[in-house]
């Protein structure tokens, strides 16, 4: 059970679900035409022109996702009853520092248990390079 945490068979990505109410329909829009200008530059040579075009539309798109996030912010603060507690879940949520879970693994071999992570990683590594010696040799 605590194998298949340590070594998954496949990743997963876990798609993040954002309550991101600054995201218009415009900010969409303008978001597929920057990935595919990135698209573009990735592939053909383009003209000076063409590349000047294309740097000032991804800095008018900058411009717009900031001014969108201030101004959710600036809503958010109106709002709010209490100020602090507002200012604190903004900060929150630009930051976005995922939380951290932890397991607690244990492994189970022949002898005994072992819980100590550390113990664990050491009891991996020499398992590993005994066994690509022996296939080595």
């Amino acid at each position: 059970m605590f194998l298949d945490i340590a070594f998954p068979l496949r990743q997963i990505y876990i798609r993040k679900t954002t309550n991101a109410t600054w995201i218009i329909q415009g900010i969409r829009i303008s978001s597929k035409k920057v990935r595919l200008f990135n698209l573009i530059k990735k592939r053909m040579t383009l003209s000076m022109g063409t590349t000047l075009y294309i740097a000032k539309y991804k800095s008018i798109y900058k411009r717009v996702i900031i001014e969108a996030k201030g101004r959710k912010n600036y809503r958010i603060l109106i709002q709010a009853n209490n100020k602090p507690k507002a200012i604190w879940k903004i900060i929150k949520d630009e930051v976005d520092r995922s939380s951290t879970t932890t397991h607690d693994i244990i492994l189970n071999t022949q002898t005994n248990e072992i819980g100590d992570l550390n113990k664990i990683v050491d009891l991996f590594n020499v398992y590993f390079c005994e066994t690509q010696i022996c296939h080595r040799e």
